[in-house]
């Protein structure tokens, strides 16, 4: 059985990682904001200021994801 490690690598090199989250405020704004990605953790629940109205809309739902910074993708 292969030796499971706690930090993420491609071929042996540890992936440089930051959290993020892509959040769903459903239909809560009138300038047809609704979903964004940001960096971060964000929670179901919380308060967040809209970039598009500037009132605060409340999150309803999350998906947490990591944001690799020291990869290059080459086609």
């Amino acid at each position: 059985m292969a030796e499971k490690t706690s930090a993420p690598s491609i071929d042996g090199v540890p992936l440089d990682l930051s959290p993020g989250t892509i959040i769903d405020v459903g239909d809560a704004c009138d300038q047809d904001f609704t979903t964004d990605m940001r960096r971060g953790r964000y929670d179901m629940g919380e308060w967040i200021r809209c970039p598009d109205c500037g009132q605060e809309h409340q999150i309803v739902s999350v998906t947490r994801f990591d944001i690799v910074h020291n990869i290059r993708v080459v086609s």
